[in-house]
């Protein structure tokens, strides 16, 4: 039963929280030129209230006041709305509440780009940490969400005149964006070429990087080499650091060697997003990692994803109940109660598996050990099996 403290319960595997029912509109907003356009406003009322708890068996779900469940499943059906469809999106808010809890009787403006990749963030989250638990690993997949997370713009986005929301950005960016090019690295001369003699964590070992390759891409000015992106300011801060930043930590350190061998094999990035993946500077980049680089990615996911979930449920806070007389938590959001979700679940022995039928967006918890059950429900394995069977018919 809920009360007026959001609150989990140690020894029921139970935590609950209160929210807020939320409208959106559409209005005209005027620039200071007298030019209009229409923008998506959200306002809250102070009377109108969702209850939530979350238990193992039914993961996040909306109650009653009184605690009895009306929807199990939220993470899932979370998970299960269409990539970039705002009419699905807004139901969902309308029906749960928003990500942030708002002044009441107030209307904010809302950047729905940024809250797009507030949401692409949630589900890159649970793909990878599904991804990384499986037996039969996916490389491809784990690298296109690690990459996602890990270089995709970072979130800044403005809930209220009085409230900020700033998402996970690594500080191995900060060291990056900081470092100076150097010359003292050691050079050793191999066929009368020069190279630069790097201590590199990925293969353990020294690595040779040519200096003049180097110089073109520290400098901007391409004297020797020319290729798709060399120009690119993130590839350049790269190959400085990996050339110069050794007094970091060893997951930096990693990060750093990472991306400069990616890049350096396989093709600068241009852009990375949830729904295309990765885009190459070079449009037809074909991309391979061999064992060192697949040992190296693993270790960054692991990290990536940690780093995610940790930024976002630590604005659990912890309290203790004078009603239960237990130890509790307090969620402050709805966003908060989605990651600390993420973070309850027992990825060795349960995961949300996306339907295979491909018509379907569902997603749905399962077992690990189940790994037979590939379908939301029996229509869509119907479906599925009608489809395979025209196939079939048609070749």
């Amino acid at each position: 039963m809920t009360n007026n403290e959001n609150f989990f319960n140690l020894s029921n595997d139970y935590f609950s929280f209160i929210g807020q029912k939320c409208l959106f509109e559409i209005q005209k907003n005027s620039d200071s030129n007298t030019n209009s356009k229409n923008v998506l406003t959200i306002s809250c009322s102070d009377g109108e209230k969702n209850y939530f708890s979350f238990s193992g068996n039914n993961g996040l779900c909306l109650t009653t006041k009184c605690g009895s469940i009306t929807h199990d499943n939220i993470l899932g059906k979370f998970l299960s709305l269409p990539s970039n469809n705002a009419k699905a999106l807004l139901k969902f808010f309308e029906e749960y509440g928003y990500f942030f809890r708002l002044p009441t009787n107030e209307s904010n403006i809302i950047d729905f780009n940024q809250l797009i990749q507030i949401t692409y963030h949630i589900k890159a989250a649970l793909l990878l940490m599904n991804e990384l638990q499986n037996t039969s690993i996916n490389y491809e997949i784990i690298l296109q969400l690690t990459l996602y997370l890990l270089l995709s713009p970072q979130i800044k986005m403005k809930i209220s005149d009085n409230q900020n929301y700033t998402g996970y950005r690594d500080s191995v960016f900060d060291t990056i964006d900081s470092v100076i090019v150097e010359n003292s690295s050691k050079c050793i001369t191999i066929d009368d070429e020069d190279y630069y003699v790097i201590l590199d964590s990925i293969y353990e070992k020294n690595y040779n990087l040519r200096v003049d390759e180097y110089e073109d891409i520290s400098t901007g000015e391409t004297f020797m080499y020319s290729y798709p992106g060399i120009n690119d300011s993130q590839y350049r801060k790269i190959t400085i650091a990996y050339k110069n930043c050794h007094n970091v930590s060893k997951i930096q350190r990693l990060i750093i060697d990472f991306l400069f061998h990616f890049m350096h094999s396989n093709g600068v990035i241009k852009n990375v997003t949830f729904d295309s993946g990765i885009e190459f500077y070079k449009s037809d980049s074909n991309y391979t990692l061999d064992d060192n680089m697949k040992k190296g990615l693993l270790l960054i996911g692991k990290y990536v994803l940690s780093k995610e979930i940790n930024q976002h449920v630590s604005k659990m806070r912890p309290i203790y109940n004078p009603n239960t007389l237990e130890p509790t938590w307090k969620a402050p959001n709805l966003l908060t109660a989605l990651y600390f979700s993420l973070f309850y679940m027992k990825p060795k022995s349960e995961i949300y598996r996306k339907c295979a039928n491909p018509s379907c967006t569902n997603f749905f918890l399962v077992k690990t050990s189940n790994s037979r059950k590939k379908y939301c429900c029996d229509d869509c394995r119907n479906a599925s099996n009608v489809r395979s069977y025209r196939m079939r018919q048609k070749k």
